[in-house]
C-alpha cells in the first residue's frame, strides 16, 4: 500500500482511494490471471496505477512508458479491451469469450451494476454459459456519493453464475479455484476506498481527483 502511495506522488496521478481499493485484490488476482493467459477485458481503469505497479512487478510494463489516468488498452497488447464510458466492458467481455470460448477476466466496479448494458450482458453470459470470471470492487462509493451496502442484491441478480462473497480481508486463495472454469463467476470483493489511509478512508469524495503531494500528509492505517 506505502508502495502505490509513492507511485501515485511520483506519476503525479489522481484517483488514490480507487486505486488502493482495487489494489488490494489484483495484487493477488492479476498474477494468476497472466499466467493462464485469460483474456482482459478492464472495465475500471481508473486508478490506473494499481495496474501499473502491478505490471512493472510482473515485467510486462515498461517504467518509462507514458502513464495514462485511465488504462487504455491501444497502449497494452495483452489487454484486449478497456473502456472509458461506464457499463460496457461486460458485455465486450460476453462477446470475446463467445467468440474463442477462451477463459475471459473482467474487472469491474460495482457502479457499473446500475448501468443497463451491465444488467443485460449478466443475463446473455448466464444464459449462454460463458467462462467468464469477473471481479467487482464493492467499496460503497460512487464517484460523489456513499450508496448503502447492497450485497444481497448483488447476489441476486447473477441469475446462472455462481457467486463468490469475498468480505473485507478475507483470503483471496479460492480465486485459484476457478482458474479451469467453463462458466461464468462472479467475485464480490468487499474493499474500502482509501484503503489504509485514514484521511481517505474518513473522507474518500474529498480525495477521489486529489493528488498527494507528500507521504506525510496522510496518516497510514
Amino acid at each position: 500500500m506505502l508502495e502505490l502511495l509513492e507511485y501515485s506522488i511520483e506519476k503525479k496521478m489522481k484517483h488514490i482511494p480507487s486505486a488502493l481499493s482495487q489494489y488490494s485484490y489484483l495484487r493477488h488476482i492479476l498474477q494468476i490471471v497472466h499466467k493462464n493467459n485469460f483474456n482482459i477485458v478492464i472495465g475500471k481503469p481508473f486508478g490506473a496505477q494499481a495496474y501499473y505497479l502491478i505490471w512493472e512487478k510482473l515485467r510486462l510494463r515498461d517504467k518509462d512508458k507514458e502513464i495514462q489516468y485511465g488504462v487504455k488498452h491501444n497502449d497494452y497488447d495483452f489487454i484486449n479491451f478497456s473502456e472509458e464510458t461506464l457499463g460496457n466492458a461486460l458485455g465486450v467481455a460476453g462477446g470475446i469469450a463467445l467468440a474463442d470460448n477462451k477463459i475471459t477476466y473482467c474487472n469491474i466496479s460495482d457502479g457499473a451494476l446500475q448501468m443497463g448494458p451491465t444488467l443485460e450482458a449478466i443475463q446473455f453470459i448466464g444464459e449462454n454459459k460463458l467462462p467468464i470470471i469477473l471481479t467487482i470492487d464493492i467499496n460503497n462509493y460512487q464517484l460523489t456519493r456513499k450508496i448503502s451496502n447492497r450485497i444481497n442484491y448483488y447476489k441476486n441478480i447473477f441469475y446462472k453464475w455462481d457467486v463468490v462473497h469475498i468480505k473485507f480481508g478475507e483470503s483471496l486463495n479460492i480465486f485459484n479455484d476457478y482458474i479451469n472454469t467453463c462458466k461464468p463467476v462472479v467475485f464480490l470483493i468487499e474493499t474500502k476506498k482509501g484503503c489504509g489511509v485514514k484521511e481517505m478512508e474518513d473522507n474518500p469524495i474529498e480525495w477521489h481527483y486529489k493528488k498527494l503531494k507528500d507521504i506525510n500528509d496522510v496518516t497510514i492505517s
